[in-house]
C-alpha cells in the first residue's frame, strides 16, 4: 500500500526536528525506526525513490552512537580510522549531515514529482 503525502510531512518534519536541534539523536534514532519498522511491518510504502532515500537514512540510523563515551570505547576497542568508524558508527553531527542531505533529496524528488508522494 503506497503512503501519502501526509506521512511524508510526518517523517520530513521529524528529520527537520533533528537537523534544527528541537530533539536529542537518541530521541530522533528512536522515533524514526519506529516509524520504520511500523511502516515495514505494514508493508506500507512511499513512491520508490523516496523509499530508497528512507531506507538508506535508516542505515544512517541504525549505525548512530547517541553515547559519545560508548562511540570513544568502540573506536579504541577496534582501532578504527576516521573513514572505518564512518562506514560502521556515526556520531551526531554526522548523522544530522546525512539527514541533512536526505532532506535536501526529498525536496528535489518531491518538487520533481509535483508533490506526488
Amino acid at each position: 500500500m503506497k503512503l501519502t503525502s501526509k506521512d511524508l510531512d510526518k517523517v520530513i518534519r521529524l528529520l527537520k526536528d533533528f537537523i534544527n536541534k528541537k530533539i536529542s539523536g537518541a530521541y530522533f534514532q528512536n522515533k524514526y525506526m519506529e516509524l520504520w519498522k511500523t511502516r515495514r511491518d505494514k508493508n506500507l510504502e512511499f513512491k520508490v525513490n523516496i523509499q530508497r532515500l528512507l531506507n538508506t537514512l535508516f542505515l544512517d540510523v541504525d549505525a548512530f552512537v547517541s553515547d559519545p563515551k560508548l562511540l570513544k570505547e568502540l573506536i579504541e576497542e577496534h582501532s578504527l580510522t576516521k573513514k572505518e568508524l564512518d562506514l560502521q558508527y556515526i556520531d551526531k553531527e554526522e548523522l544530522r549531515r546525512r539527514v541533512e542531505k536526505t532532506i535536501r533529496k526529498l525536496d528535489k524528488l518531491i518538487k520533481k514529482d509535483g508533490r506526488k508522494r
